[in-house]
């Protein structure tokens, strides 16, 4: 690549100096590594926020919403995303039924936690929270 002429002597060194990085010979390892590592930081984020209540934000719902609502929620939270189905109607109570059946997780936790009276975030009591993450296991 030919530098022919830039605005300023910055962004023609910027550009130099970038052009130089490309040309190392370790640069193609380096450039998956940090490649892979963003793709891996956004699909943490990323697969969480798309699948609505999944284990891996239902157990904060746990310690942030009244413990005895947060089944009701999952299970709202759920069937809500059955509504593009539903505007198009095209959408069948089994639909509906079978997205309530697969909240069926949420129960084990929290009734664990609302049967021992515990409805908060406390490392003093984590014997109990190793409980009610056994009951999520086996519930789900």
């Amino acid at each position: 690549m030919d530098i022919d002429s830039y605005e300023t002597p910055k962004s023609e060194t910027l550009l130099i100096t970038g052009r130089e990085r490309h040309a190392e010979p370790d640069l193609g390892r380096r450039l998956l590594i940090t490649e892979a590592a963003c793709a891996v930081a956004f699909l943490a984020v990323a697969i969480p926020l798309a699948t609505l209540p999944t284990e891996l934000v239902f157990v904060p719902m746990l310690f942030l919403l009244p413990t005895p609502l947060v089944p009701l929620i999952v299970a709202a939270c759920l069937v809500t995303d059955l509504w593009p189905h539903l505007l198009r109607r095209n959408l069948s109570p089994t639909r509906v039924l079978t997205r309530i059946g697969d909240s069926f997780y949420s129960l084990g936790p929290a009734l664990v936690l609302v049967l021992a009276g515990h409805e908060g975030l406390s490392w003093e009591h984590w014997p109990l929270l190793l409980l009610a993450f056994g009951a999520q296991v086996i519930a789900d």
